[in-house]
């Protein structure tokens, strides 16, 4: 075990090719083969920075750059950070990965990044890694957080993952951030730059995958840039292959902010190849806005080429997109690039789904927008409580399933599924959606033995058995075929699906995950002492980074004359106005960074000594009541004396 604070500056001349900064408690620069394993690092923080125009800061609590890391614990109760005019690359274990990472387990304050004229990488465990990374888990009690002029990537596990080599995946990973996820791009005349925030990872290029991973984020999730393109997700930010049997829980908002094209989705920005059994929840909103595109959807923002195969989004708020240019908003998925997939995936939204802005908006219970043919999609459910919208005027298009499916095949495209949807609003507004070529006697059928609710508003009314609608091209879903069913039978022999009671059916994966999720470590917070106690010392056990749920224990010490103020000893969190007083020296540490705090008193000064008839004195404690009744003693022993005495004198008249 190492117990350190890391510190370090490089200041070399601006243009000088000598300003790299390597830095780590336990080493620097770790590689050719090296391997790092069974060491601890504890330390107040970790700060490198530095100033030269050429130079590159990679920092880790552990290494800066290491070959390979396993079975590693990293304890920071302080802020840490790196600053740098290039290419700088931050973890909270290692700074940069040359080979695989297992084992690693990571608590942090805080974890931030700064580059003025590159990009930045910050990661829980590793900024930047081209390497497979497996069971770790990372505990933040604030934000994590990254801002440059170039591209920004903040994951709660990697920033930026890295290569082609098919191994290098991200597997087994759980994280806690009882803060935000933070990346900002502001662009500037050296360069311009994406941003992406991603509670796994933030950008993965290749054929990274992420495998049996959780996350839960306790504030938002966002990703803004001012010139190029954002990328957020309660998983990841931009992922070109994949997701499988992950979950997250993001109780902010997923969002994404972009000068021209933005994506925001409860689980990624964008996901590419496959998203298997997997789920997502979102208490905030999911909001997606872009001058020229913007994506928001329930679980992706957009899917390249995806196969969604039972998959579930939950989204308490909103799934929204904005753009002056094309905006495309989806329950499960906000556009689908170039095809894909859909089978038992599931959505529930509890407020609106909806696309707005100047130019083409594309809202859906499951999809804004599918392209061509889709192969062949089926068994889906979507569940809006709130409305499917298109903004009032020209070129929108909403749908209870699909906002608008580029058909240009044949036969049946997406089928067996059913729109729960309470109302849809649109230049182009139906039940279950619109398509290219869809005229009567085409031979194509791009919507099949769907159901919509006879109920379901449609631009403000309900559908009439008589709409025009309802005929061969079935945009409004009254195509059910055999009235003597329910929708639900479609899932009853489906081993994916299970049934509570007096709800939808329910995916198994959705269950599985939730289950998973609970495996997390418990978030971790900052319990501290207010500095300003005076008269007297509190201590706590354990202090700094602490567990929720962990019991706190508070020892008390007065200075000499002094004693605790009754009901003074308390603690103060973020989000509690009021002290909470703590009973019997200890309390449970809460979801939230504390402070204790304490009053001090003089105590009650203790009166003279009282002399009595033998010349004795009689001792008080400085307690009033004692000193009251040490009074009452020496009256009453003087009262008995006066009479012995008086009885003794009328003794010798006699």
């Amino acid at each position: 075990m190492v117990d350190g604070t890391l510190s370090v500056k490089s200041t070399g001349e601006s243009g000088a090719q000598k300003g790299d900064v390597y830095a780590g408690i336990i080493v620097g620069r770790a590689h050719s083969g090296a391997v790092l394993e069974g060491v601890n690092a504890n330390g107040e923080g970790m700060s490198a920075e530095t100033v030269t125009q050429d130079g590159k800061t990679v920092i880790g609590a552990i290494a800066g750059e290491a070959s390979s890391v396993k079975k590693v614990h990293v304890e920071l109760p302080r802020p840490a950070m790196g600053i740098s005019f290039g290419d700088p690359h931050i973890g909270g274990a290692v700074g940069e990965a040359t080979g695989p990472i297992e084992n690693v387990h990571v608590k942090l304050a805080s974890l931030s990044g700064e580059a003025v004229h590159s990009g930045v990488s910050v990661g829980g465990v590793v900024g930047f890694s081209s390497y497979a990374i497996r069971n770790c888990t990372v505990q933040v009690a604030g934000d994590m957080s990254a801002q440059s002029e170039s591209s920004v990537m903040v994951g709660g596990v990697v920033g930026l993952m890295s290569g082609f080599s098919g191994t290098n995946n991200i597997e087994g990973c759980s994280v806690t951030v009882g803060g935000s996820i933070l990346a900002s791009s502001s662009g500037g005349s050296a360069s311009v730059g994406n941003a992406f925030a991603g509670g796994i990872l933030g950008w993965a290029q290749g054929t990274s995958m992420v495998k049996d991973c959780v996350a839960k984020v306790s504030g938002d999730v966002r990703a803004l840039s001012q010139d190029v393109q954002s990328f957020s997700g309660g998983i990841a930010g931009y992922l070109q292959y994949g997701i499988e049997e992950s979950g997250c829980s993001v109780a902010g908002s997923v969002e994404a902010r972009s000068a021209t094209q933005a994506h925001a989705g409860g689980m990624a920005g964008l996901c590419g190849t496959t998203l298997k059994k997997s789920a997502s929840w979102v208490s905030g909103s999911v909001s997606a806005e872009g001058e020229e595109k913007a994506m928001g959807g329930g679980l992706a923002g957009s899917a390249l080429r995806c196969s969604i195969d039972q998959a579930a989004s939950t989204v308490t708020g909103s799934v929204g997109a904005v753009s002056s240019g094309v905006s495309y908003a989806g329950g499960l998925v906000g556009r689908v690039v170039s095809g894909g997939l859909f089978r038992n995936v599931v959505t529930h939204i509890t407020d609106d789904v909806s696309a707005s802005g100047a130019g083409s908006r594309y809202s859906g219970g499951l999809a804004g927008l599918l392209p061509f043919r889709l192969g062949t999609s089926e068994q889906a459910i979507s569940e809006v409580k709130g409305s499917v919208e298109a903004s009032p005027g020209a070129g929108g298009c909403a749908g209870g399933l699909m906002g608008y499916l580029e058909n240009q095949g044949s036969g049946h495209v997406f089928m067996n599924s059913v729109a729960l949807v309470n109302a849809v609003s649109g230049e182009k507004a139906f039940r279950v959606g619109d398509a290219a070529d869809i005229d009567p006697g085409s031979g194509v059928e791009p919507f099949s033995d769907n159901y919509a609710l006879s109920t379901t508003m449609v631009n403000g009314a309900t559908v009439p058995p008589s709409d025009p609608e309802i005929g061969g091209n079935r945009r409004h879903g009254a195509d059910w075929p055999d009235p003597s069913k329910t929708w639900e039978d479609i899932f009853y022999s489906d081993t994916a699906w299970t049934y509570p009671p007096g709800s939808i059916p329910r995916l198994v994966a959705e269950d599985a995950i939730a289950a998973k999720l609970g495996r997390v470590p418990a978030g971790v917070y900052l319990a501290t002492i207010d500095p300003a106690i005076a008269h007297g010392t509190v201590t706590i056990s354990p202090a700094g980074l602490v567990d929720e749920g962990a019991t706190v224990t508070v020892t008390v010490k007065p200075e000499t004359g002094y004693r605790l103020v009754k009901g003074s000893l308390a603690y103060r969190g973020a989000s509690v106005g009021d002290p909470v007083s703590i009973a019997d020296g200890s309390f449970t540490m809460p979801a939230e960074s504390v402070v204790v705090t304490a009053s001090f008193e003089m105590a009650s000064p203790s009166p003279a000594p009282t002399s009595n008839s033998s010349g004795g004195t009689l001792a008080t404690t400085g307690d009033p009541m004692a000193s009251a009744t040490a009074a009452m003693l020496v009256l009453a022993i003087v009262a008995a004396g006066a009479c012995v005495g008086a009885r003794v004198r009328k003794s010798c008249m006699k």
